[in-house]
């Protein structure tokens, strides 16, 4: 986006990357038809923190930095982070997270239930629940078909049906049969509580 400038300005962004910024000159009346571009490598950090995320056993995760969200609501992906795993306790494995401290928002991904981004601050600790989804018509059938899972204006990443997410958010599921001839497509919204390991969406 475009901002005005006197003879300084300052561009200090969040995350590391390339950045190009042009320049266009006004005299007030008009503005310049060429302009000056200059691209800038920005680093993360060398400095980081310690997080600490709980994941369920059976995972093998990868973690990120999370560089904003796509049009669809997933998570972009960054540089990947370094973690140290630790002990296994009530079937959840804890993970400790070094963190650039200028990141504020990373993401986890696991090759069989996906992941999603979350805030991310020095010696925080976060868990994160397998959750399995089912689609069922009126009678009681599961059918085929898939489902997302959105949060706010993010969407979460699944994988067959099954997802990581954050206990205690609110999350919009959506079922889009396979056979959309002989059914619609459903959405319902919940609450994710610790004791939601499945979520069932019925269409009709």
């Amino acid at each position: 986006d475009a901002v005005t400038a006197d003879k300084n300005f300052s561009f200090a962004p969040a995350l590391g990357g390339s950045y190009e910024l042009e320049f266009f000159a006004n005299d007030f009346i008009s503005t310049s038809q060429e302009s000056y571009k200059v691209t800038l490598a920005v680093t993360n950090s060398d400095v980081t923190y310690n997080m600490t995320v709980l994941l369920p056993d059976e995972t093998e995760p990868s973690f990120y930095i999370t560089c904003g969200h796509t049009e669809d609501g997933t998570d972009s992906l960054g540089d990947e982070l370094s973690f140290v795993k630790g002990d296994s306790d009530g079937g959840y494995t804890a993970y400790s997270v070094s963190v650039p401290e200028n990141i504020s928002e990373i993401s986890v991904r696991d090759e069989d239930f996906g992941g999603m981004s979350f805030p991310a601050s020095a010696d925080s600790k976060i868990q994160l629940q397998k959750v399995q989804t089912k689609i069922f018509d009126l009678g009681d059938r599961e059918i085929s078909g898939t489902v997302s899972v959105s949060y706010g204006k993010h969407t979460a990443v699944g994988v067959n049906g099954n997802f990581l997410l954050l206990p205690e958010n609110e999350y919009t599921f959506t079922a889009v049969p396979e056979n959309t001839s002989a059914f619609n497509s459903a959405s319902e919204k919940l609450t994710l509580t610790q004791d939601t390991n499945t979520v069932c969406i019925k269409v009709f």
